[in-house]
């Protein structure tokens, strides 16, 4: 074999190589992309159902109804304060009072 023939051997191996290269590159990105196109779609129907079906808007929160349906007891226990303390302390929060 002359050194010809070697050259010519290696030059078709390595152009093997990198046809084999950038196929297998070309299947990883086909999978990357699916996969991601599957990922989206999943978060896209998870945002709009809930466990047992498609999420219902949250009920209105009337801090006046809320502390209506309680005793001088159960505020105090559930928030550490009087609500004679706490009305108070509102006036004290420019955004609140």
């Amino acid at each position: 074999m002359s050194g010809s023939e070697s050259s010519d051997w290696e030059s078709e191996s390595d152009s093997d190589d990198g046809d084999i290269f950038q196929y297998v590159e070309e299947q990883r990105r086909g999978r990357l992309r699916k996969a991601l196109i599957v990922q989206k779609r999943r978060i896209s129907v998870r945002r709009r159902l809930g466990p047992k079906g498609p999420n219902k808007e949250p009920p209105v929160f009337s801090w006046e109804e809320h502390v209506s349906d309680m005793d001088d007891a159960e505020f105090k226990k559930r928030y550490r304060l009087s609500t004679e303390a706490f009305d108070e302390l509102v006036v004290k929060i420019p955004l609140l009072g």
